[in-house]
């Protein structure tokens, strides 16, 4: 007390709260396409730089995560609505893309690199020259359902 003034002092502590599988104690770290290519992403883009995370050594150190951003989807199903990819960009299938990335192995940590896709809660995605995909209105859970079918870890979704 110093001059009638009480003063506490509080302990201040840096911690994370997360699943005990580790889940949510960092942000995910990575890449996200749009950020490199916009809607101009390819499989074999992300093939390259899922495999320059792990050969550079970043993926070991946190940054595991490999986004497909706006470019990937071409259309709906005309009867299931389901989502098509554009096979011309993504030879392989979003499956089988997913199904890749996480079979990367990452030197001293296993398979750790995780697989993210993107959509727009609105009507279309962002939508640039080049690029026009529908969005995920009206069809949400179809779409998370779709995307989970293909491997996503992560989904990034616009609005």
């Amino acid at each position: 007390d110093a001059g009638g003034r009480l003063c506490t002092m509080l302990p201040l502590h840096a911690w994370a709260v997360g699943l005990a599988n580790g889940v949510g104690l960092r942000p995910p770290m990575g890449y996200s396409s749009w950020n490199d290519c916009a809607s101009e992403v390819t499989e074999a883009r992300i093939r390259r730089v899922a495999r320059a995370l792990v050969n550079t050594g970043l993926a070991a150190k946190g940054y595991t995560h490999v986004n497909v951003d706006e470019g990937w989807l071409k259309s709906r199903g005309t009867t299931t609505l389901a989502m098509e990819e554009d096979t011309a960009k993504f030879p392989s299938g979003m499956r089988a893309l997913g199904e890749w990335v996480h079979a990367q192995e990452v030197p001293g940590a296993g398979r750790t690199l995780r697989y993210g896709l993107y959509t727009s809660r609105g009507t279309c995605q962002c939508s640039t020259k080049q690029y026009q995909g529908p969005g995920s209105s009206g069809h949400i859970e179809r779409d998370a359902a779709w995307m989970v079918a293909a491997g996503a870890d992560l989904v990034k979704v616009d609005s």
